[in-house]
């Protein structure tokens, strides 16, 4: 697949998730791609992070990815407490901050981040993670669950449902997303 296509469905995910304020937000630089032109604060003050939702480390090596899934999870009253855009920064970020919830990108560049969910569960009791992906065949999902996550949501349907999957993870259920289907897995 193309990094453009790539690109290009990730800025729509990230324009569907800011709503109106995208246009002030996110620039679009012909033949270049795409610059942010407002700076970026926190969501809500210091001490007053709702935590209904948890404590999530997002974990992708898209900087946009990463922004878009903030802006979801802290709207729908998630804690981030921290990014990573590396698997190496994942482990040390889990180790220090023991998230209960990881929103895991299933590939970081070239390497899969599956093989390092157990290893990463074991530095954090009770995570729960959360694979996100571009891919929407059936056998990436399957994989994703038996390396110990507990859902598996395509970045093209996040918006709708990223906030569906965290409750059911958080439930003690498993979430595939729709466009794959609900795979008995």
């Amino acid at each position: 697949w193309s990094s453009d296509v790539c690109s290009s469905d990730l800025m729509s995910v990230l324009r569907q998730a800011l709503g109106d304020e995208a246009a002030a937000i996110i620039e679009t630089v012909p033949g270049r791609g795409y610059r942010f032109v407002a700076s970026i604060t926190s969501a809500a003050p210091a001490g007053t992070a709702a935590t209904a939702g948890g404590r999530a480390l997002i974990v992708d090596d898209h900087a946009i990815v990463r922004m878009g899934v903030r802006s979801l999870l802290e709207r729908s009253g998630c804690e981030v407490v921290g990014e990573a855009a590396s698997l190496a920064e994942c482990g040390e970020r889990i180790a220090a901050l023991q998230p209960d919830l990881l929103i895991l990108d299933l590939m970081m560049g070239d390497q899969p981040s599956l093989p390092h969910i157990q290893p990463w569960l074991a530095l954090a009791p009770g995570l729960r993670v959360i694979v996100l992906s571009m891919h929407d065949e059936e056998d990436y999902a399957k994989q994703a669950l038996a390396a110990g996550a507990q859902a598996y949501v395509m970045k093209s349907g996040m918006i709708g449902e990223l906030n569906a999957a965290i409750d059911a993870v958080r439930n003690g259920q498993y979430w595939i997303s729709a466009k794959i289907g609900r795979a008995h897995v």
